[in-house]
């Protein structure tokens, strides 16, 4: 809110009312259908909403499932093991399901970082503990993390680097 963009935020702004199952179904459906690509088996589209549905930001983690579904449909289509135009539940089992895709291109993402300068693991490192908390003995819990909170010196983390 602090930029020069603040002016045209709210302007530019769309409010996405939260969706019904019937609703996600629709989303998810009607796009594949006009590219004539359909699920095999049908209830995998049940599946994908049940997996979200009781998220926190369902619509994009929803998203980026599809999208991960499409590149495995893609994948197998280029390689000649698919001949016609479904995504099935072997695509879906080969992402992991919504949570693991999201993982696993997280901890690629965090990889390529890490690749480009071994410095940033520990950056990830603290950026990962910040955004977790103990949940009075029942586990952990996601925490929303101040900018602040983010904020390292150059010279503290090349001194650190030993701890990686």
């Amino acid at each position: 809110m602090e930029s020069p963009l603040q002016p045209v935020w709210n302007v530019g702004r769309v409010v996405v009312p939260v969706m019904g199952r019937s609703q996600l179904k629709a989303a998810i459906l009607e796009p594949a259908a006009a590219r004539a690509i359909y699920f095999d088996p049908p209830d995998l589209v049940d599946r994908l909403i049940d997996e979200v549905s009781q998220t926190t930001g369902s619509l994009p983690l929803l998203s980026f499932a599809l999208s991960e579904l499409y590149l495995a449909f893609l994948t197998a289509t280029r390689s000649g093991n698919r001949s016609d135009r479904a995504i099935t539940l072997d695509d879906y089992e080969t992402i992991g399901g919504v949570a693991t895709s999201l993982a696993r291109r997280a901890d690629a993402e965090c990889d390529d970082l890490i690749a480009q300068d071994p410095l940033y693991a520990y950056t990830l490192c603290h950026v990962r503990l910040r955004t977790v908390s103990s949940n009075g003995g029942a586990g952990l819990a996601k925490r929303r993390v101040n900018l602040r909170e983010l904020e390292y010196e150059q010279k503290d983390a090349r001194d650190r680097s030993d701890e990686i």
